[in-house]
């Protein structure tokens, strides 16, 4: 029976068989449950491709295949990558020209039967060279997955888990034992979320590198990026010292000399100037500023070519576009953007691998903004200033760097703590901060070893706000906290509990619809408050609304728009990430096995948004190949003359903004959309008077703000149909659908 083996052809085909059951199995569980099935099938007919080629030239026809093979790995990937939406179609390419390539050439080998025998395959034909190169190969895919296996088992059955095994994440420990009670975040926490000017979405605290109070506000879940702001420039200030460490810069360098290609004959001559230390500083005393990025594209050009007030280094000037030209100057000095150059020299080594930095329309990287960061993740680059730029041993960014960039090198103009490379000093003597508008912050307690990270959608801009002064508050300058505390149970199960109760959303401020009106929710600690499209509240009725019967009634129904200039994605959003809206059409209504979604038509995209009461219900905007995650909280209400209104609130769960919608439905089949977003109006304004240097010292502009202006009301107005439009709609088929007034 075993004669046969005997045979050196047979012995050859055992060995092949025996590799290949072992491999087979642990390559394809993998295959099957990442469903990249079709990825080997278009693999095995380019093989087949050059298995032709490699008869046709009279090659080795197992190397050409395998060369084949790879190169239309690198193709499929390639197509992948640069052009996502197209990327289901790579495999079906691939496949297509491998089967016609192996056609082709087909045709002119001498011998059809080797190429046969190659199509058809016979295990027993396989040559000595042929054994050699499958063992190797074999045992070299053995390696692989022994060696990978923990994240290959997370790739194949818990992907959103795969991030886990390089972010390094801190340790967890009770505040006790680092020395602060559970009672002090108890009550910080509550206080934050008590306040009206405040919309917590994280918080996180670290004492001595431990995380030791993490609380996630709804809807925002836990382990979410999120937009930073401003807070991303003391990152682009570490990759300056870095630079400047690396001897590829230097800080009285004239930003002119390093782009002497983007400036006129007539700047170089006149132009003062202004070196990478007046960037840092925020001195530059450039006009040109966030106000010019909306509708140019060269943004660095028309930095670099803008007018200078002053003399340069002597006022400090906030303006983001100083940080991007420090993002232009890395990549200028090492061909790399600033991620690219960041991610082997920070992000990889502190386990950092979930973010994104946007970029220009040249593709420079924003620098001043733009960088999605969990807040883990910010944590780490708090704590790697705490560890005076050491981190597992390495030395990420220099002793001295740390020293120079968090010296006060001068004050603010709104007379704060003052300003040192790229980021804020804190109250606290020591102390400083990375900070972003609307609530994005690390503040760092050099003399406390700690580390606090906070992100928000407050109604305040920058520093000085209401966020951080509750904070400070609770660490005030004569606060020091022990080594160590005795553990008490009693008081960190509440603050667990507490924090539970607001990552569920049990202590929002949530209104209770009544058929006679709203009911409000007094014992809650969170407060929101919208004058304008609130409701006069009237007395209760015994019968409650029937929600579900309003659903019903509206379910199928579709409104177009009179107006189609609205975006669902507010504003804000919209110019903060150079993404406009092609303008909402069409709005639809559908209501089945208990789900109720609200569907919008913008441009040829259609966002359907389910809809949760009580709860928000996930969801996702697509918009120009951009998604957006949200969170859509619906409530159905009747205002004061009993008229139906669906009230839905739909956050964006990676930024900072809401997106507000109160649709009333009247009797003639119509319907009056509400839209506001927050930040709202007041908001913006704000900024515009903080970045806007031209606005803010321009006396018309002032005058536009006061309140007894008659200008005052043309300003609402034009603000009113941008931020806060009011917009009718019209049933589309109105003899297909009931009415939702039924006769009583």
């Amino acid at each position: 029976m075993f004669d046969i083996f005997q045979m050196a052809f047979m012995q050859r085909a055992l060995v092949i068989a025996i590799f290949i059951s072992i491999v087979t199995p642990l390559i394809g569980n993998t295959i099957v449950l990442k469903r990249l099935s079709s990825i080997g099938d278009a693999l095995s007919h380019a093989g087949l491709a050059g298995v032709a080629i490699g008869l046709c030239f009279s090659w080795s026809p197992v190397v050409s295949a395998i060369v084949f093979s790879v190169i239309s790995a690198l193709i499929i990937e390639y197509i992948r990558r640069g052009f996502p939406n197209y990327s289901e179609m790579a495999t079906a390419i691939v496949l297509s020209f491998g089967v016609g390539v192996a056609a082709v050439f087909s045709g002119f080998i001498k011998n059809a039967a080797s190429f046969n025998s190659f199509l058809f395959g016979s295990i027993v034909a396989v040559s000595t060279f042929e054994l050699v190169v499958v063992v190797v190969l074999s045992i070299a895919v053995i390696i692989i997955l022994v060696l990978l296996y923990r994240e290959l088992f997370y790739i194949a059955f818990d992907e959103e888990s795969v991030d886990a095994v390089y972010e390094q994440a801190f340790v967890r420990a009770t505040p006790e034992s680092q020395g602060i009670s559970s009672d002090l975040f108890a009550a910080l926490l509550r206080e934050l979320d008590a306040s009206k000017d405040t919309e917590m979405h994280h918080f996180m605290a670290l004492r001595h590198g431990k995380v030791i109070c993490e609380c996630n506000f709804a809807p925002y879940p836990k382990g979410i990026w999120h937009i930073t702001h401003s807070m991303c420039k003391s990152i682009t200030g570490m990759a300056i010292g870095m630079l400047i460490e690396e001897e590829k810069l230097k800080l009285d360098e004239n930003i002119y000399d390093i782009f002497p290609d983007h400036i006129n004959a007539f700047s170089k001559i006149f132009r003062p100037v202004i070196t990478v230390e007046n960037l840092l500083t925020m001195t530059s005393g450039v006009t040109f500023n966030e106000s010019g990025i909306v509708s140019g594209n060269d943004w660095l050009g028309s930095f670099l070519n803008a007018s200078v007030n002053g003399k340069p280094g002597t006022e400090f000037q906030y303006n983001s576009l100083n940080t991007y030209v420090l993002s232009a100057i890395v990549t200028k000095r090492t061909g790399e953007t600033l991620t690219e150059y960041l991610t082997p020299r920070l992000f990889g080594p502190l386990g950092i691998t979930k973010y994104y930095w946007e970029t220009c329309p040249k593709g420079i990287t924003k620098g001043g903004w733009g960088l999605f960061l969990c807040a883990e993740d910010m944590a780490k680059l708090g704590q790697l200033y705490l560890q005076r730029g050491k981190w597992n041993g390495q030395q990420l960014v220099s002793e001295y760097w740390i020293e120079i960039s968090t010296a006060r090198h001068l004050k603010t103009q709104n007379d704060t703590y003052g300003y040192g490379y790229q980021l804020w000093m804190e109250q606290r003597p020591g102390s400083f901060e990375y900070n972003g508008m609307l609530g994005q912050n690390v503040i760092i307690y050099p003399d406390m070893d700690m580390v606090l990270v906070t992100n928000a959608g407050n109604k305040e801009m920058f520093q000085d706000c209401i966020m951080l002064n509750i904070i400070r508050k609770y660490f005030p300058v004569n606060y020091h906290p022990a080594d160590v505390l005795p553990e008490n149970p009693l008081s960190y199960s509440l603050l667990k509990r507490l924090c539970g109760e607001l990552e569920n959303g049990e202590n929002n401020n949530r209104s209770t619809s009544l058929r006679g009106g709203w009911k409000r929710n007094v014992v809650s600690r969170r407060k929101h408050s919208d004058k304008k499209y609130s409701y006069r509240i009237s007395a209760a009725v015994d019968r409650p609304s029937d929600h579900h019967s309003f659903m019903r009634a509206v379910s199928g129904r579709t409104y177009v728009m009179e107006q189609q200039n609205i975006g669902i994605a507010p504003l804000f959003v919209q110019v903060f990430h150079n993404n406009m809206t092609d303008g909402i059409s069409e709005i639809s209504f559908t209501y089945d096995a208990g789900n109720f979604c609200v569907s919008f038509t913008e441009g040829e995209v259609i966002h359907k948004l389910p809809v949760g009461f009580g709860k928000a219900a996930d969801g996702c905007v697509d918009l120009h190949g951009e998604h957006y995650l949200v969170a859509t909280l619906g409530e159905f209400a009747r205002d004061e003359n009993d008229i139906p209104v669906l009230k839905l609130e739909i956050t964006f769960i990676e930024e900072c903004v809401k997106r507000k919608v109160h649709i009333f439905f009247h009797e003639d089949n119509g319907i009056e959309i509400r839209w506001n977003e927050t930040p709202g109006k007041k908001m913006i304004l704000a900024g515009l008077s903080s970045i806007t240097e031209e606005l803010s010292g321009n006396f018309l502009y002032n005058s536009l703000l006061g309140d007894h202006n008659i200008t005052t009301e043309l300003l609402h107005r034009l603000m009113e149909q941008t931020i806060e439009p009011v917009v009718r709609g019209y049933l589309k088929k109105p003899e297909e659908t009931d009415s939702i007034y039924p006769d009583e």
